[in-house]
Protein backbone atom coordinates (compact mmCIF):
# COMPACT_ATOMS: atom_id res chain seq x y z
CA UNK A 1 0.00 0.00 0.00
CA UNK A 2 1.01 3.58 -1.07
CA UNK A 3 -0.10 6.99 0.36
CA UNK A 4 -2.09 7.38 -2.95
CA UNK A 5 -3.66 4.44 -2.70
CA UNK A 6 -5.17 5.82 0.27
CA UNK A 7 -5.96 9.32 -0.99
CA UNK A 8 -7.45 7.38 -4.36
CA UNK A 9 -9.36 4.57 -2.25
CA UNK A 10 -11.08 7.74 -0.42
CA UNK A 11 -11.96 9.45 -3.96
CA UNK A 12 -14.05 6.27 -4.73
CA UNK A 13 -15.94 6.68 -1.46
CA UNK A 14 -16.53 10.47 -2.22
CA UNK A 15 -17.61 9.72 -5.74
CA UNK A 16 -20.14 7.40 -4.20
CA UNK A 17 -21.73 10.26 -2.48
CA UNK A 18 -21.66 12.77 -5.15
CA UNK A 19 -23.34 10.62 -7.42
CA UNK A 20 -26.61 10.02 -4.46
CA UNK A 21 -25.96 13.92 -3.95
CA UNK A 22 -26.39 14.18 -7.77
CA UNK A 23 -29.78 11.89 -8.22
CA UNK A 24 -31.30 13.87 -4.90
CA UNK A 25 -31.05 17.12 -6.82
CA UNK A 26 -31.72 15.45 -10.10
CA UNK A 27 -35.06 14.03 -8.13
CA UNK A 28 -35.68 16.98 -6.72
CA UNK A 29 -35.65 19.28 -9.79
CA UNK A 30 -37.63 16.86 -11.42
CA UNK A 31 -40.73 17.62 -9.04
CA UNK A 32 -39.54 15.50 -5.99
CA UNK A 33 -39.82 17.05 -2.34
CA UNK A 34 -36.18 17.49 -1.25
CA UNK A 35 -35.55 14.73 0.68
CA UNK A 36 -34.13 17.07 3.66
CA UNK A 37 -32.47 13.73 5.74
CA UNK A 38 -30.40 12.80 2.66
CA UNK A 39 -28.89 16.51 2.31
CA UNK A 40 -28.26 16.83 5.50
CA UNK A 41 -26.76 13.10 5.64
CA UNK A 42 -24.75 14.09 2.56
CA UNK A 43 -23.02 17.29 3.91
CA UNK A 44 -22.64 15.65 7.32
CA UNK A 45 -20.80 13.46 4.81
CA UNK A 46 -19.03 15.98 2.91
CA UNK A 47 -17.67 17.83 6.23
CA UNK A 48 -16.90 15.10 8.37
CA UNK A 49 -15.14 12.64 5.62
CA UNK A 50 -14.37 14.66 2.00
CA UNK A 51 -13.20 17.78 3.70
CA UNK A 52 -11.57 17.11 7.85
CA UNK A 53 -10.42 13.73 6.84
CA UNK A 54 -9.61 13.46 3.03
CA UNK A 55 -8.89 17.43 2.25
CA UNK A 56 -6.89 17.81 5.46
CA UNK A 57 -4.24 15.05 4.59
CA UNK A 58 -3.68 16.62 1.35
CA UNK A 59 -3.22 19.90 2.69
CA UNK A 60 -1.78 18.95 5.82
CA UNK A 61 0.62 16.33 4.61
CA UNK A 62 0.67 15.88 0.67
CA UNK A 63 0.78 19.09 -0.28
CA UNK A 64 3.88 20.30 2.27
CA UNK A 65 5.90 17.85 1.13
CA UNK A 66 5.11 18.50 -2.83
CA UNK A 67 6.36 21.44 -2.40
CA UNK A 68 9.32 20.90 -0.20
CA UNK A 69 10.07 18.41 -3.91
CA UNK A 70 9.73 21.66 -5.98
CA UNK A 71 6.17 21.44 -6.88
CA UNK A 72 4.90 25.28 -6.97
CA UNK A 73 2.24 26.17 -4.95
CA UNK A 74 1.60 29.51 -6.74
CA UNK A 75 0.46 28.80 -10.00
CA UNK A 76 0.48 25.58 -10.36
CA UNK A 77 -1.17 22.83 -9.04
CA UNK A 78 -1.16 22.76 -5.35
CA UNK A 79 -2.66 26.27 -5.76
CA UNK A 80 -5.48 25.09 -7.87
CA UNK A 81 -6.24 22.38 -5.48
CA UNK A 82 -6.20 24.21 -2.68
CA UNK A 83 -8.27 27.10 -4.45
CA UNK A 84 -10.79 24.24 -5.18
CA UNK A 85 -11.06 22.68 -1.62
CA UNK A 86 -12.10 26.36 -1.00
CA UNK A 87 -14.80 26.81 -3.47
CA UNK A 88 -15.75 23.21 -2.62
CA UNK A 89 -16.13 24.12 1.33
CA UNK A 90 -18.08 27.81 -0.02
CA UNK A 91 -20.83 25.47 -1.88
CA UNK A 92 -21.28 23.21 1.24
CA UNK A 93 -21.82 26.37 3.08
CA UNK A 94 -24.26 27.51 0.66
CA UNK A 95 -26.28 23.77 0.69
CA UNK A 96 -26.44 23.91 4.07
CA UNK A 97 -27.92 27.87 4.37
CA UNK A 98 -30.54 26.89 1.13
CA UNK A 99 -31.50 23.38 3.09
CA UNK A 100 -31.68 25.36 6.10
CA UNK A 101 -33.80 27.80 4.85
CA UNK A 102 -35.88 25.30 3.15
CA UNK A 103 -34.70 26.62 0.03
CA UNK A 104 -34.97 23.85 -2.38
CA UNK A 105 -33.58 25.08 -5.47
CA UNK A 106 -31.16 26.67 -4.67
CA UNK A 107 -30.17 23.56 -2.94
CA UNK A 108 -30.51 21.58 -5.45
CA UNK A 109 -28.43 24.35 -7.92
CA UNK A 110 -25.23 24.71 -4.79
CA UNK A 111 -25.39 20.86 -5.11
CA UNK A 112 -24.84 20.50 -8.46
CA UNK A 113 -22.29 23.04 -8.68
CA UNK A 114 -20.12 20.92 -5.66
CA UNK A 115 -21.06 17.31 -7.63
CA UNK A 116 -19.60 19.36 -10.68
CA UNK A 117 -16.39 20.80 -9.11
CA UNK A 118 -15.68 17.98 -7.14
CA UNK A 119 -16.07 15.14 -10.02
CA UNK A 120 -13.53 17.11 -11.97
CA UNK A 121 -11.47 18.04 -9.12
CA UNK A 122 -10.79 14.73 -8.39
CA UNK A 123 -9.95 14.04 -11.80
CA UNK A 124 -7.31 16.58 -11.52
CA UNK A 125 -5.92 15.16 -8.49
CA UNK A 126 -5.90 11.05 -9.60
CA UNK A 127 -4.66 12.20 -13.27
CA UNK A 128 -2.17 15.02 -12.36
CA UNK A 129 -1.00 16.03 -8.91
CA UNK A 130 -1.27 11.78 -7.44
CA UNK A 131 0.72 10.94 -10.89
CA UNK A 132 3.36 14.46 -10.19
CA UNK A 133 3.66 12.80 -6.63
CA UNK A 134 4.23 8.85 -7.77
CA UNK A 135 7.31 10.06 -9.84
CA UNK A 136 9.16 12.50 -7.66
CA UNK A 137 8.48 10.90 -3.78
CA UNK A 138 11.24 7.65 -2.93
CA UNK A 139 10.37 4.98 -1.28
CA UNK A 140 11.71 6.55 2.36
CA UNK A 141 9.13 9.53 1.54
CA UNK A 142 6.26 7.34 0.73
CA UNK A 143 6.55 5.36 3.49
CA UNK A 144 6.72 8.44 6.25
CA UNK A 145 3.52 10.03 4.55
CA UNK A 146 2.25 6.61 4.91
CA UNK A 147 2.80 6.04 8.06
CA UNK A 148 1.09 9.82 8.65
CA UNK A 149 -2.01 8.88 7.33
CA UNK A 150 -1.74 5.67 9.02
CA UNK A 151 -1.46 8.02 12.28
CA UNK A 152 -3.80 10.33 11.52
CA UNK A 153 -6.31 7.04 10.60
CA UNK A 154 -5.82 5.19 13.30
CA UNK A 155 -7.13 7.87 15.83
CA UNK A 156 -10.18 6.84 17.68
CA UNK A 157 -12.04 10.20 16.36
CA UNK A 158 -10.60 9.16 12.22
CA UNK A 159 -11.72 5.14 12.80
CA UNK A 160 -15.20 6.80 14.24
CA UNK A 161 -15.63 9.31 11.25
CA UNK A 162 -15.07 6.51 8.65
CA UNK A 163 -17.26 4.57 10.33
CA UNK A 164 -20.28 7.18 9.43
CA UNK A 165 -19.24 8.05 6.52
CA UNK A 166 -19.37 4.38 5.46
CA UNK A 167 -22.40 3.77 6.77
CA UNK A 168 -23.94 7.28 5.68
CA UNK A 169 -22.68 6.17 1.83
CA UNK A 170 -24.39 3.13 2.32
CA UNK A 171 -27.33 4.75 3.66
CA UNK A 172 -27.65 7.26 0.66
CA UNK A 173 -27.15 4.60 -2.25
CA UNK A 174 -29.76 3.02 -1.06
CA UNK A 175 -32.21 5.62 -1.09
CA UNK A 176 -30.90 6.84 -4.63
CA UNK A 177 -29.59 3.54 -6.08
CA UNK A 178 -26.21 5.35 -7.23
CA UNK A 179 -22.88 3.52 -7.07
CA UNK A 180 -22.66 -0.27 -5.53
CA UNK A 181 -22.60 -0.44 -1.86
CA UNK A 182 -19.09 -1.66 -0.22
Amino acid sequence: MNPIDVLTREHRLIERVLDCLDELASRTVRGAELDRAGAASAIRFVRSFADARHHAKEEERLFPLLERKGVPRDGGPIGVMLHEHELGREAVRRMDTALGAGESRAFCEHARAYVELLRDHIGKEDDVLFRIAESILDEGERAALLDEFTRFDGSDEQEAVLREATALAEQLERAYGAGTPA
